[in-house]
């Protein structure tokens, strides 16, 4: 994993468009130079050696100063490793530098805490002190460690007094707010281990997910990519895919059955009705007809007469 070297500089605060103000680091980040690729084949591992922190040619030994030679690093005054991603190719000579790194990631900050000097239970370990009313010899003590009898010592790994601080600690899960990589600094949410000027590693978080650069990162996106894709596809199928028939929708089917039935019915039947109601309707024109003959004969009668 790709490793950034730096010092911190001190505490400060940004302002984000909406008027919020975010505490924030800031660590100055040293160029490192890669001076040797190591691989299984030739050293049994892969990875990186870098050099960083410029210094004076006298002040580094011949050895050091041989293999520095031997990649054309100039004087430098440290060096470390770090195993490259997946992915990530690196050549003897490349400069890594902030711009390696993407703003709105989580990153890990290593660095040596600041010592404390001797303390006691209750500032190293947390402990609760002892009653502070009159009378009271147990205040701030460490108190009994072991009976006489059992166990007549004392195990190892008890919390004791003793001293604090100046350790390497990591703190994880940092949010990575801003990078200003004309001066090669980096700034990061919250507090980092360490004083002012204390030397720190920045890391990409190894609990949350984070942004490559170069072929990592497309090989990244495209399977993100490919991962949707298959997804939509999925749902696509799925939705395509018949579904069972509900009771409820089997009910409505019975039902739209016993009615086309019914109608059928009703439509044999309607010939029949209408049959009848001609018959009724022919019965009814017949006398008035015959009315109509009868006066039609009568009206002639009169006019022969």
């Amino acid at each position: 994993m790709k490793k950034i070297f730096g010092k911190k500089a001190g505490m400060t605060q940004i302002f984000t468009e909406d008027g919020v103000s975010i505490p924030v680091t800031v660590i100055e980040a040293y160029p490192a130079k890669v001076v040797q690729i190591k691989t299984q084949a030739t050293d049994g591992y892969d990875a990186v050696k870098v050099a960083y922190i410029e210094t004076k040619e006298h002040r580094i030994n011949k050895p050091k100063k041989g293999e520095l030679d031997k990649a054309k690093a100039g004087a430098m005054r440290k060096m470390a490793e770090f195993t490259p991603e997946n992915g990530v190719e690196y050549k003897v000579g490349d400069v890594i530098a902030v711009s390696e790194l993407s703003e709105g990631n989580k990153v890990d900050v290593t660095g040596t805490s600041k010592g404390k000097g001797t303390a006691g239970n209750i500032k190293r370990h947390g402990h609760r002190r002892g009653p502070m009313s009159h009378g009271s010899k147990h205040k701030r003590l460490a108190g009994a460690l072991a009976g006489a009898a059992y166990p007549g010592r004392v195990f190892k790994g008890n919390k004791g007094p003793g001293h604090m601080g100046d350790e390497q600690v990591t703190v994880q899960n940092l949010d990575l707010v801003k990078l200003i990589e004309d001066r090669n600094v980096l700034l990061v949410k919250g507090a980092v281990p360490g004083k002012k000027g204390g030397e720190v590693m920045v890391t990409y978080s190894k609990k949350s997910e984070y942004v490559l650069s170069g072929k990592a990162a497309e090989d990244a996106i495209a399977a993100r990519e490919a991962a949707r894709q298959k997804q939509e596809e999925d749902k696509k199928t799925a939705d395509k895919a018949p579904k069972k028939a509900q009771p409820a929708k089997a009910d409505e089917n019975k039902e739209a059955e016993f009615q086309e039935k019914t109608g059928d019915n009703a439509n044999e039947e309607k010939p029949a009705a209408e049959q009848e109601a001609a018959t009724e309707e022919t019965t009814k024109e017949e006398p008035a007809k015959v009315e109509a003959q009868d006066k039609e004969e009568a009206v002639t009668d009169d006019k022969d007469n």
